[in-house]
């Protein structure tokens, strides 16, 4: 395991303002940006795991979707994603979901949106750091801010044993908007969702629509379908999924087994994969907020 190291500069720690406007009313701030002060080895995935009574947290603590997310660059930067996860119990934490990888624009705060990741109460924040054993700054040193890590990018899937940041105290340059989602489409009720009452649509709610519309609603769902699967039996321990929908604007829906849908997008590669039989998932989404009702499957066998 890669060992991570807290080194101190000697900037002061900058809180900046609030990501989302005053009027927005159900939207909350996981997390805070600032310039960073300290750095960690990478690479490494590190999950701010507690941090100190009235002090921003890095905990979701309402039922919701992510929008957003943010990190304040310095002048060195390395690709970074967001990681969500949780504590299953003691040193052993899951990551339920990731952004894609991004490459920060250096001395701004950089706010990566296209993302919606449903969350529940208790779940943590963090960042992946890319890199070869090298220091990136990462956050501040702060007692009362615990935090874990992993040597690795840690993908989504079964909960490991993580280090403890034994006693140093790392707040994480980090934040992210949570959004209330009231019909639980997956869709964050301010910026994604024009109708949060009706799980069947994102779109404005039919009784908002002309009358045009409301006559004649789009009701079609669209087809998905995997043009490319995986082997029968599959020695490696990832796979590469292409797929194709009917519908020219709709987006997609990934699953593995039994974990949640999440937003993907093709090709869509899924890795760190345990032996034994899998089967994965991929439902088409449209702009009126049809699902497909038969979302495409393919079962294999990691055998290697």
């Amino acid at each position: 395991m890669l060992d991570w190291r807290i080194g101190v500069a000697t900037l002061a720690v900058v809180a900046l303002s609030a990501l989302v406007p005053a009027s927005a009313t159900s939207a909350v701030i996981v997390g805070q940006t600032f310039e960073p002060t300290s750095t960690c080895e990478a690479p490494g995935t590190i999950l701010q795991s507690a941090s100190p009574a009235g002090a921003p947290r890095y905990v979701v603590e309402r039922r919701g979707v992510l929008t957003s997310w943010s990190f304040q660059a310095p002048a060195q930067v390395a690709p970074i994603r967001l990681k969500v996860g949780a504590n299953v119990s003691g040193d052993s934490f899951r990551i339920d979901a990731q952004s894609e990888i991004q490459t920060p624009i250096p001395n701004e705060l950089n706010r990566f949106s296209e993302i919606s990741v449903p969350v529940e109460p208790g779940d943590l924040i963090g960042l992946f750091f890319a890199g070869a054993g090298d220091e990136v700054p990462c956050g501040a040193p702060t007692l009362g801010y615990d935090f874990h890590f992993l040597g690795a990018d840690v993908a989504p899937g079964p909960a490991q044993d993580w280090s403890a940041g034994d006693g140093l105290g790392l707040q994480l340059d980090l934040s992210a908007t949570l959004e209330a989602d009231a019909d639980a489409d997956g869709f964050g009720d301010e910026t994604e969702d024009r109708c949060p009452t009706d799980a069947a649509t994102h779109r404005a709610c039919p009784a908002n629509e002309p009358r045009a519309t409301i006559d004649e609603p789009d009701t079609d769902p669209p087809e998905t379908t995997i043009i490319k699967p995986a082997p029968e039996k599959l020695e490696a321990r990832r796979v590469k999924f292409r797929f194709i929908t009917d519908d020219a604007g709709a987006t997609f829906r990934c699953k593995l087994d039994r974990r949640r849908y999440r937003r993907c997008r093709s090709p869509k590669w899924v890795k760190h994969l345990d032996e034994g039989r899998h089967v994965f998932r991929v439902r088409a989404v449209d702009a009126a907020g049809n699902v497909d009702p038969s979302p495409a499957r393919d079962g294999f066998k990691v055998v290697g």
